[in-house]
Protein backbone atom coordinates (compact mmCIF):
# COMPACT_ATOMS: atom_id res chain seq x y z
CA UNK A 1 0.00 0.00 0.00
CA UNK A 2 2.85 2.28 0.67
CA UNK A 3 3.92 2.36 -2.94
CA UNK A 4 0.28 2.72 -3.79
CA UNK A 5 -0.17 5.76 -2.19
CA UNK A 6 2.77 7.30 -4.52
CA UNK A 7 0.57 7.85 -7.18
CA UNK A 8 -3.75 7.68 -6.56
CA UNK A 9 -5.90 6.67 -8.93
CA UNK A 10 -9.74 8.33 -8.84
CA UNK A 11 -12.34 7.05 -11.50
CA UNK A 12 -13.85 9.12 -14.71
CA UNK A 13 -16.20 6.17 -15.78
CA UNK A 14 -17.56 8.44 -18.62
CA UNK A 15 -14.26 10.20 -19.93
CA UNK A 16 -12.04 6.87 -18.35
CA UNK A 17 -9.63 10.10 -18.77
CA UNK A 18 -7.75 11.76 -16.16
CA UNK A 19 -7.41 15.81 -15.21
CA UNK A 20 -4.34 17.80 -15.31
CA UNK A 21 -4.49 18.60 -11.87
CA UNK A 22 -5.93 15.54 -10.09
CA UNK A 23 -2.60 14.13 -12.34
CA UNK A 24 0.06 16.14 -10.43
CA UNK A 25 -1.51 15.06 -7.17
CA UNK A 26 -0.99 11.35 -8.01
CA UNK A 27 2.77 11.89 -8.97
CA UNK A 28 4.36 10.85 -5.84
CA UNK A 29 8.05 12.44 -5.27
CA UNK A 30 7.91 15.72 -7.64
CA UNK A 31 7.73 19.26 -6.78
CA UNK A 32 4.94 20.92 -8.38
CA UNK A 33 7.37 22.63 -11.00
CA UNK A 34 9.04 19.47 -12.20
CA UNK A 35 5.72 17.67 -12.61
CA UNK A 36 4.15 20.93 -14.34
CA UNK A 37 7.44 20.45 -16.67
CA UNK A 38 6.04 17.47 -17.70
CA UNK A 39 2.43 18.25 -18.12
CA UNK A 40 2.42 20.77 -20.52
CA UNK A 41 5.04 22.56 -22.79
CA UNK A 42 7.98 23.49 -21.08
CA UNK A 43 9.46 26.48 -21.89
CA UNK A 44 11.30 27.39 -24.77
CA UNK A 45 14.46 28.50 -23.47
CA UNK A 46 14.52 25.44 -20.69
CA UNK A 47 13.47 23.23 -23.79
CA UNK A 48 16.56 24.77 -25.82
CA UNK A 49 18.88 24.03 -22.75
CA UNK A 50 17.77 20.30 -22.23
CA UNK A 51 17.97 19.99 -26.56
CA UNK A 52 21.70 21.28 -25.61
CA UNK A 53 22.50 18.85 -23.09
CA UNK A 54 25.00 16.07 -22.98
CA UNK A 55 23.57 13.22 -25.53
CA UNK A 56 22.57 10.29 -24.39
CA UNK A 57 20.45 11.75 -21.76
CA UNK A 58 21.54 10.11 -18.52
CA UNK A 59 20.33 6.90 -17.07
CA UNK A 60 20.28 6.02 -13.60
CA UNK A 61 19.19 2.17 -12.66
CA UNK A 62 15.63 1.44 -12.22
CA UNK A 63 13.50 -0.76 -10.05
CA UNK A 64 11.85 -3.22 -12.80
CA UNK A 65 8.43 -4.06 -10.62
CA UNK A 66 8.12 -0.49 -9.52
CA UNK A 67 8.01 0.39 -13.43
CA UNK A 68 5.98 -2.28 -14.27
CA UNK A 69 3.42 -1.07 -12.27
CA UNK A 70 4.19 2.53 -13.68
CA UNK A 71 3.64 1.69 -17.45
CA UNK A 72 0.46 0.13 -16.28
CA UNK A 73 -0.66 2.99 -14.89
CA UNK A 74 0.28 5.16 -17.74
CA UNK A 75 -1.78 3.00 -19.97
CA UNK A 76 -5.23 4.17 -17.91
CA UNK A 77 -3.64 7.68 -18.11
CA UNK A 78 -3.16 7.65 -21.84
CA UNK A 79 -2.82 4.69 -24.11
CA UNK A 80 0.09 1.79 -24.57
CA UNK A 81 2.42 4.14 -26.24
CA UNK A 82 2.41 7.10 -24.53
CA UNK A 83 2.24 5.48 -21.01
CA UNK A 84 5.49 3.19 -21.73
CA UNK A 85 6.96 6.54 -22.11
CA UNK A 86 5.48 8.29 -19.18
CA UNK A 87 6.68 5.15 -17.10
CA UNK A 88 10.33 5.51 -17.81
CA UNK A 89 10.76 9.67 -18.23
CA UNK A 90 9.13 10.32 -15.35
CA UNK A 91 10.98 7.70 -12.64
CA UNK A 92 14.61 9.08 -14.49
CA UNK A 93 12.40 12.87 -13.59
CA UNK A 94 12.46 11.43 -10.49
CA UNK A 95 15.78 10.13 -9.86
CA UNK A 96 17.83 12.62 -11.74
CA UNK A 97 15.81 15.64 -12.39
CA UNK A 98 17.14 17.65 -15.79
CA UNK A 99 16.65 17.08 -18.45
CA UNK A 100 14.12 14.92 -18.09
CA UNK A 101 11.87 17.64 -16.18
CA UNK A 102 11.70 19.86 -19.38
CA UNK A 103 10.30 16.71 -21.32
CA UNK A 104 6.20 16.87 -21.70
CA UNK A 105 6.03 13.21 -20.68
CA UNK A 106 2.80 13.22 -18.97
CA UNK A 107 -0.78 11.18 -21.18
CA UNK A 108 -2.49 12.04 -22.68
CA UNK A 109 -0.93 14.67 -24.61
CA UNK A 110 3.25 13.63 -24.44
CA UNK A 111 5.04 12.96 -27.92
CA UNK A 112 4.22 9.42 -27.89
CA UNK A 113 0.31 9.94 -27.62
CA UNK A 114 -0.08 9.24 -31.69
CA UNK A 115 1.74 5.67 -31.12
CA UNK A 116 -1.43 3.62 -29.39
CA UNK A 117 -3.34 0.89 -30.85
CA UNK A 118 0.04 0.40 -33.33
CA UNK A 119 -0.54 3.76 -34.56
CA UNK A 120 -3.93 3.95 -35.19
CA UNK A 121 -3.76 1.23 -37.04
CA UNK A 122 -2.85 -2.10 -35.84
CA UNK A 123 1.24 -1.67 -36.98
CA UNK A 124 3.98 -2.03 -34.46
CA UNK A 125 2.83 -1.94 -30.80
CA UNK A 126 2.26 1.66 -28.88
CA UNK A 127 3.86 -0.32 -26.21
CA UNK A 128 6.92 -0.73 -27.83
CA UNK A 129 7.32 2.78 -29.51
CA UNK A 130 7.14 3.98 -26.50
CA UNK A 131 9.73 2.19 -24.90
CA UNK A 132 12.20 2.25 -28.68
CA UNK A 133 11.61 6.02 -28.11
CA UNK A 134 13.44 5.96 -24.45
CA UNK A 135 15.95 3.40 -25.43
CA UNK A 136 17.11 6.05 -28.13
CA UNK A 137 17.19 8.97 -25.88
CA UNK A 138 18.90 6.74 -22.89
CA UNK A 139 21.81 4.97 -25.01
CA UNK A 140 24.25 5.84 -27.62
CA UNK A 141 23.38 4.70 -31.48
CA UNK A 142 24.79 0.99 -31.36
CA UNK A 143 23.72 -0.07 -28.19
CA UNK A 144 20.26 1.49 -28.71
CA UNK A 145 19.89 -1.00 -31.95
CA UNK A 146 21.40 -3.24 -29.87
CA UNK A 147 18.54 -3.52 -27.58
CA UNK A 148 15.51 -2.47 -29.48
CA UNK A 149 16.43 -5.90 -31.08
CA UNK A 150 16.38 -7.65 -28.08
CA UNK A 151 13.48 -5.98 -26.73
CA UNK A 152 11.84 -6.51 -29.97
CA UNK A 153 12.62 -10.47 -29.66
CA UNK A 154 11.82 -10.94 -26.55
CA UNK A 155 8.02 -9.71 -27.23
CA UNK A 156 7.48 -11.55 -29.69
CA UNK A 157 7.76 -14.64 -27.67
CA UNK A 158 6.91 -13.68 -25.00
CA UNK A 159 3.58 -15.00 -22.56
CA UNK A 160 1.63 -12.23 -21.80
CA UNK A 161 0.33 -10.56 -19.73
CA UNK A 162 3.56 -12.25 -17.40
CA UNK A 163 2.37 -14.18 -14.45
CA UNK A 164 3.50 -11.13 -12.23
CA UNK A 165 1.83 -8.88 -14.01
CA UNK A 166 -2.13 -11.19 -13.38
CA UNK A 167 -0.49 -11.15 -9.86
CA UNK A 168 -0.48 -7.38 -9.31
CA UNK A 169 -4.34 -7.16 -11.24
CA UNK A 170 -5.99 -9.58 -8.86
CA UNK A 171 -4.10 -8.75 -5.73
CA UNK A 172 -4.74 -5.21 -6.27
CA UNK A 173 -1.33 -4.33 -6.65
CA UNK A 174 -1.19 -1.73 -9.13
CA UNK A 175 -0.82 2.08 -8.47
CA UNK A 176 -4.69 2.42 -9.40
CA UNK A 177 -7.61 1.97 -7.07
CA UNK A 178 -10.68 1.33 -9.96
CA UNK A 179 -9.43 -1.58 -12.24
CA UNK A 180 -10.93 -2.03 -15.74
CA UNK A 181 -10.78 -6.06 -14.56
CA UNK A 182 -9.09 -7.68 -11.89
CA UNK A 183 -9.13 -10.75 -13.63
CA UNK A 184 -6.28 -12.94 -14.57
CA UNK A 185 -5.87 -12.26 -18.37
CA UNK A 186 -5.35 -15.39 -20.74
CA UNK A 187 -1.62 -15.37 -21.93
CA UNK A 188 -0.96 -15.64 -25.52
CA UNK A 189 2.68 -15.13 -27.52
CA UNK A 190 2.25 -12.48 -30.41
CA UNK A 191 4.83 -13.90 -32.86
CA UNK A 192 5.30 -10.52 -34.02
CA UNK A 193 5.67 -7.27 -32.95
CA UNK A 194 2.43 -5.69 -34.94
CA UNK A 195 -0.31 -4.49 -32.52
CA UNK A 196 -3.40 -6.23 -34.77
CA UNK A 197 -1.41 -9.53 -34.45
CA UNK A 198 -1.25 -9.39 -30.92
CA UNK A 199 -4.72 -8.25 -30.08
CA UNK A 200 -6.07 -10.24 -32.66
CA UNK A 201 -3.99 -13.25 -31.20
CA UNK A 202 -5.68 -13.11 -27.40
CA UNK A 203 -9.26 -12.30 -29.26
CA UNK A 204 -9.16 -15.16 -31.09
CA UNK A 205 -7.97 -17.25 -28.48
CA UNK A 206 -10.58 -15.62 -25.54
CA UNK A 207 -13.42 -15.27 -27.83
CA UNK A 208 -13.38 -11.30 -25.90
CA UNK A 209 -14.04 -8.34 -28.49
CA UNK A 210 -11.63 -5.38 -28.52
CA UNK A 211 -14.18 -3.50 -26.74
CA UNK A 212 -14.37 -5.48 -23.91
CA UNK A 213 -12.51 -3.76 -20.44
CA UNK A 214 -10.46 -6.86 -20.35
CA UNK A 215 -8.90 -6.21 -23.38
CA UNK A 216 -8.32 -2.60 -22.07
CA UNK A 217 -6.99 -4.04 -19.11
CA UNK A 218 -5.07 -6.81 -21.09
CA UNK A 219 -3.03 -3.98 -22.80
CA UNK A 220 -2.17 -1.99 -19.47
CA UNK A 221 -0.66 -5.37 -18.00
CA UNK A 222 0.91 -5.59 -21.30
CA UNK A 223 2.69 -2.07 -21.40
CA UNK A 224 4.13 -2.57 -17.64
CA UNK A 225 5.22 -5.97 -18.62
CA UNK A 226 6.97 -4.05 -21.99
CA UNK A 227 8.27 -0.94 -19.86
CA UNK A 228 9.99 -3.63 -16.76
CA UNK A 229 11.88 -5.79 -19.71
CA UNK A 230 13.10 -2.42 -21.16
CA UNK A 231 14.04 -1.06 -17.66
CA UNK A 232 15.59 -5.12 -17.07
CA UNK A 233 17.58 -4.06 -20.60
CA UNK A 234 18.59 -0.47 -19.82
CA UNK A 235 19.95 -1.78 -16.05
CA UNK A 236 22.41 -3.94 -18.39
Amino acid sequence: MEEKSKIIQTSDKKSKGIDRRTALKRIGGFTAGAALGGMALANPQKLLAAEESEFPWPYEKLEVEELRKRGHYGHYLGNCSSGAFYAIMSALDEKVGEPFSQMPYTPPNNMLHFGGSGIGAGMCCGALLGAFVSINLLTESGKAKELVAELMSWYKEAEIPSDIANQYGSNHEYLVDEYKSDEVITQTVAGSAMCYDSVSEWMSETGISHGDERRHERCARLTGDVVAKTVELLNG
